[in-house]
């Protein structure tokens, strides 16, 4: 992976975004409410296609729903606790 983008105040804290090819993580820590105080989003292309791939699989916050800042989201809970939160473009 290569860094997107860093962002952090005290060197501890803060925003990361990693990129390999397409694939894009965004790793934000602390951020409390999500799990384990770390939320991780995973961008993609097209956020309906893997929701209803997980549909029935795994633990799902809610459909996608177009969000005020510009994108398509919802999030699915891994076994230990975690957010995994998925974004992609408005449809």
């Amino acid at each position: 992976f290569s860094v997107r983008y860093e962002a952090t105040e005290d060197g501890e804290k803060g925003v990361m975004g990693l990129q390999r090819g397409g694939f894009v993580l965004h790793l934000d820590a602390p951020m409390s409410g999500h799990g384990r105080n770390v939320v991780v989003t995973l961008e993609v292309d097209d956020t309906d296609a893997l929701y209803d791939e997980w549909y029935g699989r795994a633990e799902l916050s809610r459909p996608p729903r177009n969000e005020e800042w510009g994108g398509r989201t919802f999030g699915v809970t891994d076994p230990f606790g975690n957010l995994l939160y998925v974004v992609g473009p408005v449809t």
